[in-house]
């Protein structure tokens, strides 16, 4: 039986089948200028944006310390 997540599945790609505009952002630097370029699509647009969880951690710690300043 072959299982096929869906993860594996190319959005950008999937979106363009069904006849939306597909982007993919690959550095912060470029989200606004995608984001600007599907507000002026006349269709439907998907925008992919890989996201590195392994930096939650790091950025809950901060805003912890942020929040226990505050208190203070």
């Amino acid at each position: 039986m072959c299982k096929l997540a869906l993860a594996e599945v190319c959005k950008k790609l999937l979106a363009e089948a069904m006849h939306c505009k597909g982007y993919r952002v690959e550095k912060a630097a470029d989200l606004i200028p995608t984001l600007e370029e599907a507000f002026r699509q006349t269709v439907p647009s998907v925008i992919v944006v890989p996201v590195d969880y392994s930096e939650n951690m790091k950025l809950s710690a901060h805003l912890k310390e942020v929040y226990r300043q505050s208190e203070t």
